[in-house]
């Protein structure tokens, strides 16, 4: 057999039997992408939020929503209409992986979930005060209930309303005190009564 030919021959069975793989590769679709924050900008087709979300790009994010764009409330879970996301609501987004390389960076989403809520949330009264109502969502948007540790601290929700709890409490038979930002009290500390018999 010719030379020539043979090499002629070789590459092309070499290059018929990458073909499926290659071909294959470019078939693989890349994952959407999830994105979560506070919405500080509105327009009739786009919200911009101040994405939050590890693993993603971290800052001002526009989301740009199309006719195919299904926008959900939270808490409801029932159909809302785009006017329905307003500035200062945390929101979380399932966008394309195809992002524009402008800033801040640009993608369609698929899926808005609006009045959005994770991690701690005041229920009422002012953060910081005895009036403060916390509560704490998972990832899922549920309310967590029972001891919760966040970056090395427990808490205790309480197991019917899902509220952060303070004082003593009792779990189990035994005794907790829980200090003003909820946090389970775990050094030694004196307990005086006042005049009154209230322990403090």
């Amino acid at each position: 057999m010719n030379k020539k030919v043979f090499t002629a021959l070789s590459a092309l069975m070499i290059s018929l039997s990458l073909a499926p793989e290659a071909s294959a590769m470019t078939n693989v679709q890349p994952e959407p992408v999830k994105i979560r924050g506070t919405v500080i900008g509105r327009t009739d087709s786009t919200v911009t939020v101040d994405n939050q979300m590890e693993g993603t790009y971290k800052g001002e994010f526009v989301i740009l929503i199309s006719g195919d764009t299904d926008i959900i409330d939270w808490e409801s879970r029932e159909e809302a209409p785009p006017e329905a996301i307003s500035e200062g609501e945390m929101i979380s987004a399932v966008i394309s992986p195809i992002v524009t390389a402008s800033l801040p960076p640009q993608s369609t989403a698929s899926l808005i979930y609006s009045d959005y809520m994770e991690g701690w949330t005041l229920l009422e009264g002012e953060a910081g005060s005895t009036s403060a109502v916390w509560a704490y969502y998972d990832e899922n948007g549920s309310k967590v209930k029972g001891w919760l540790q966040d970056k090395g601290e427990w808490y205790y929700m309480d197991p019917e309303t899902g509220v952060m709890q303070r004082g003593f409490i009792q779990v189990n038979g035994s005794t907790y005190y829980m200090q003003q930002d909820g946090s389970m009290l775990t050094e030694p500390r004196l307990f005086m009564p006042d005049e009154t018999g209230a322990i403090r």
